[in-house]
């Protein structure tokens, strides 16, 4: 019985030193609360992606800016994009104008082209046979080259264009007239100059064979005149028939 008592003591004496420890040490309660929100500062605090540092305010910016392309956040500078857009500005700036470039100098081609076709086919008279005609012209060229073969360098350079000239036109002369009406146009439109001068040339020569013409024309005449003086004169002191004309010989 005394045994019992005792430890009843004991454990009362327990109780109490475990009561005044309670009280001088209080604990913080256990709080079981499963609505406690653990990210509510996430708005403040920005880490680093792959860290647990804040992120500066530029960094946040970077963040925040990140645009859904087929599912995927991209982010990018604006800095960067902005690098990127010049030059693309730029590059197809570039292209466009060597495209108009392109495109201006082809539509010139053609139209050059073109001209120079329906030129040609006008300048060529379709009563003049250009198959056969042209190989001889061809041929007289390369006779003049051969002719000025063993002459100075002046003769070798210019007797086979004149060689074929004068087959060109002798040979097509439609053709020939109609190219040097071709050619004085060219000539007009491009070098003025160097066209009036050769108008001028040739009207000059044109004058000069004119009075070649004329003088011939006159000196011909002129010896006819005495021929027939001189033939009535010996008539008249020889009385022979001088004008009578021997049409067969007597044997």
């Amino acid at each position: 019985m005394s045994f019992i008592r005792s430890s009843s003591k004991l454990q009362f004496i327990a109780c109490g030193i475990t009561a005044g420890a309670v009280s001088v040490f209080p604990s913080s309660p256990i709080l079981n609360d499963s609505k406690r929100n653990f990210y509510g500062s996430d708005e403040q605090i920005v880490p680093v992606p792959g860290t647990v540092e804040e992120a500066t305010a530029s960094q946040i910016e970077l963040l925040r800016s990140g645009k859904i392309v087929d599912g995927v956040s991209v982010r990018s500078s604006t800095l960067l994009e902005d690098a990127f857009k010049t030059v693309r500005e730029y590059s197809f700036a570039y292209y466009q104008a060597a495209e108009n470039a392109l495109y201006d100098a082809t539509g010139k081609y053609y139209a050059a082209e073109r001209h120079v076709t329906s030129s040609l086919s006008l300048l060529h008279n379709r009563k003049e046979d250009l198959y056969p005609n042209s190989l001889y012209i061809l041929t007289a060229a390369l006779g003049g080259s051969i002719f000025a073969r063993r002459r100075n360098i002046l003769l070798r350079a210019t007797l086979p264009l004149a060689f074929g000239l004068v087959a060109f036109k002798v040979l097509l002369p439609e053709t020939f007239a109609n190219t040097a009406r071709f050619t004085l146009a060219l000539e007009k439109e491009n070098l003025p100059a160097l066209a009036e001068n050769q108008e001028l040339l040739i009207t000059k020569a044109d004058e000069l064979v004119k009075n070649v013409e004329n003088v011939s024309q006159k000196s011909v005449d002129t010896l006819q005149t005495y021929t027939q003086k001189t033939k009535r004169f010996i008539g008249t002191y020889t009385g022979l028939d001088v004008d009578q004309e021997v049409s067969s010989k007597k044997n």
